[in-house]
């Protein structure tokens, strides 16, 4: 059954856009107030009642009433933290995180139009009573204050206040009285949409019944409120007769001066009201700023809508779109003047002018179109921030259940990356950060044994190289030792203890990627269950990226991921070889070089070659491919000299055509999965190249046990 949202798809798709990230906001901003215990950052905590304030209203205008009142309850102990009157504890973040783990609930609930199982009374009742034990005696003293039965509607000492401020701010202040339709079957939602309407309109200084009152049911026919506000009487009229089930609407502006009251009763009722209008004044400042610095502050403080996965929407800059729309209309005129030339060609006696405008108008197509696929692909960026952001929490959870004190630094959050490698990034970095917490960091009291700081760091950071963007995921924990690492892949039958004893450091370290390979004594909430580091290193190269260990025992261990900047367009080395066109990745070309044949050398019967004084493994790409292998005319021939890591091998190649970008082309799943082959390229005068999955050649080299072959 459907949840009955009073909204259409596309207000749906908005709201879950703006939720997601005021969630997101939230979940950020809590883990941050842990660092505080009394002296909070004012502005950390209005963005956080803000995102809280935003997410109450726009449910409950939605009509997601559980998720409007669990929202108005996380808002008021919020507010508390504001007033001074709670302090941060543990128990209090915990409780604030539950809540944003449910708020994530209803996002869901909303997504799929589908009631979830989850009953929030529990966690309602938690969050109320732990607002009652920090002020219980204010809570008290203000219900009583705004539940005055006084004529006329309200106590003279309050509008008294609420005009007063009105005129400091430039509002006015109305007396609204609504009679509801007490037939309805639900008037208590109706009531709170009320409120949260006009709560969105100005200040509600008091009102009868409180919102208190009306999630305990505890309402009439009757609603009176207290409201300061700018809006004009009449929109105030408009905006609650579009509520159902209204049936009168009573609102009077009031004007005139109440009779001075005594100062001590005023004193101690501004203290409550003024800190309500100051907030309010905050908000319409902030509502009230001109469009350039609105835009400027969702720039700072976040540019994009998404939550713990990437959204299939992205925002786009205007200006960007205004670029589009001029080169598309330039193509558009280059197109007519293409059809002019072309008549012009077929009718002229004399085709040198002709050939002329039509190489004109191909040149300027060429820049146009390297103009447009500029833009397109800056419009495909999003910033790293947009992955990093989740991270904070899930090292915080993983931290507690290990038992251990982690912080985590996030460096180059800005750095843009095309959306596609974002999404597939996620998971390896994922793992990544748990291996860090579970193998990497040590507990806190042996780190302080070692005379290292109770708490571990792990930095995350991010930049762009050339025509890649590498990340850097380092922790100052116990590092990698080559030596267990070797002797426990033995003990697991994935390594010969005579290939292991041969093993250099590197090669040593690099097992950690062997499938089912672990070095952890137990299964943990973490990790230890014998999987992750090689799904890690198979998604990296399958972004053609590629990832690199470098530790030390007792200082720490970083991983280095190569990722392109996108999967659309790619930089390639073209070669060709056997009649085939081949497109190299240019990220794993090393080096190229023209050898003499009488330089090539044979270890195993295999072809290899000294390059500066170390030995480099040839091989034909045919061979790899099972193909035959070509004769090569001449004294000498090309290789290609590629890398992945730590291992690099010369591809043996008939000819070295250049470097050139492209647009890079999926195979057809009919085709089935082709080691080796990243994907096609079609080239400029339409020929075909394939381009090389360069990690999985390599693989294929390392298991292949390649003939001698064609002598050179």
């Amino acid at each position: 059954m459907g949840l009955g949202l009073e909204a259409s798809p596309e207000e749906i798709r908005i709201f879950l856009e703006e939720a997601a990230e005021q969630v997101l906001t939230l979940e950020e901003g809590i883990i941050a107030l842990e660092k505080y215990e009394h002296e909070i950052d004012q502005e950390l905590l209005q963005a956080i009642f803000r995102a809280a304030h935003t997410l109450k209203g726009s449910s409950a205008a939605l009509g997601h009433t559980a998720m409007a009142k669990l929202t108005h309850e996380l808002e008021n102990l919020l507010d508390q933290l504001r007033k001074g009157t709670r302090d941060v504890t543990p128990e209090f973040i915990e409780l604030l995180l539950e809540v944003v783990d449910v708020l994530r609930i209803y996002n869901d609930e909303i997504a799929k139009d589908k009631a979830s199982d989850f009953n929030p009374d529990d966690l309602i009742a938690k969050l109320r009573e732990l607002g009652q034990s920090s002020n219980k005696n204010r809570e008290e003293t203000a219900v009583t204050a705004t539940t005055s039965k006084a004529t006329p509607l309200f106590p003279p000492k309050l509008v008294s206040l609420a005009l007063e401020q009105a005129s400091t701010m430039k509002r006015k202040v109305f007396s609204i009285k609504v009679n509801l339709n007490t037939e309805n079957t639900l008037p208590s939602v109706r009531a709170y949409q009320l409120l949260m309407l006009l709560e969105d309109k100005g200040t509600i200084i008091t009102s009868q019944p409180t919102f208190q009152e009306v999630e305990k049911d505890l309402i009439d026919k009757d609603i009176k409120i207290l409201l300061v506000s700018k809006k004009p009487k009449e929109e105030l009229e408009k905006d609650i007769a579009s509520i159902p089930d209204i049936l009168r609407i009573k609102i009077e502006e009031i004007k005139d001066q109440i009779d001075k009251i005594e100062e001590k009763t005023k004193a101690d009722l501004s203290s409550q009201v003024n800190e309500k209008i100051n907030i309010q004044a905050e908000e319409i400042k902030n509502e009230e700023l001109d469009e350039e610095k609105n835009l400027a502050l969702n720039k700072i403080e976040k540019k994009f809508k998404n939550d713990s996965m990437i959204s299939s929407t992205i925002r786009v800059d205007v200006e960007l779109l205004d670029g589009l729309m001029n080169l598309v209309g330039e193509l558009v005129i280059d197109r007519t003047r293409l059809v002019s030339g072309i008549s012009q060609l077929h009718e002229s006696e004399d085709k040198t002018m002709a050939i002329e405008n039509l190489s004109q108008t191909g040149s300027h197509i060429g820049r146009v179109t390297e103009q447009l696929q500029e833009l397109i692909m800056k419009a495909r960026m999003l910033p790293l921030e947009t992955l990093f952001r989740k991270f904070p929490r899930m090292i915080r959870d993983l931290a507690l259940k290990a038992g251990k004190e982690i912080e985590l630094n996030m460096e180059g959050e800005e750095t843009e990356l095309d959306r596609s490698v974002i999404e597939q990034i996620s998971d390896p970095l994922i793992h990544l950060l748990r291996n860090s917490i579970d193998h990497g960091i040590e507990e806190p009291d042996v780190r302080e044994k070692m005379g290292k700081p109770r708490v571990g760091r792990i930095t995350l950071s991010a930049e762009p190289e050339e025509n890649y963007i590498v990340i850097r995921l380092s922790d100052d924990g116990k590092g990698i030792d080559p030596e267990k690492i070797a002797a426990t892949a033995v003990r697991k039958g994935l390594l010969a203890a005579e290939k292991a004893n041969t093993l250099s450091v590197n090669e040593a370290v690099e097992l950690i990627f062997m499938p089912g390979f672990s070095t952890s004594e137990k299964v943990t909430q973490v990790s230890g269950r014998g999987v992750g580091m090689d799904i890690v290193k198979k998604n990296i190269e399958n972004l053609n990226g590629n990832i690199q260990v470098f530790t030390e025992i007792d200082k720490g261990t970083e991983f280095r991921i190569e990722l392109p900047l996108t999967l659309a367009i790619m930089r390639t080395l073209l070669v060709k070889s056997s009649d085939s066109l081949y497109a190299i990745p240019l990220g794993s070309v090393a080096e190229t070089h023209r050898i003499q044949k009488a330089t090539i050398k044979y270890i195993n019967k295999r072809k290899a070659m000294t390059l500066r004084g170390k030995v480099l493994p040839l091989v034909h790409l045919e061979a790899l491919f099972g193909l035959p292998i070509p004769e090569i005319a001449g004294d000498s021939f090309f290789v290609v000299v590629v890398r992945v890591a730590q291992q690099q091998v010369g591809l043996i190649v008939e000819r070295l055509i250049g470097e050139e970008e492209v647009v890079i082309k999926t195979l057809s799943k009919l085709l089935g999965d082709i080691r080796g082959i990243f994907g096609a390229a079609i080239l400029g005068q339409g020929d075909v190249a394939l381009i090389l999955d360069v990690p999985s050649l390599l693989a294929l080299e390392r298991s292949s046990n390649q003939p001698e072959g064609t002598v050179l």
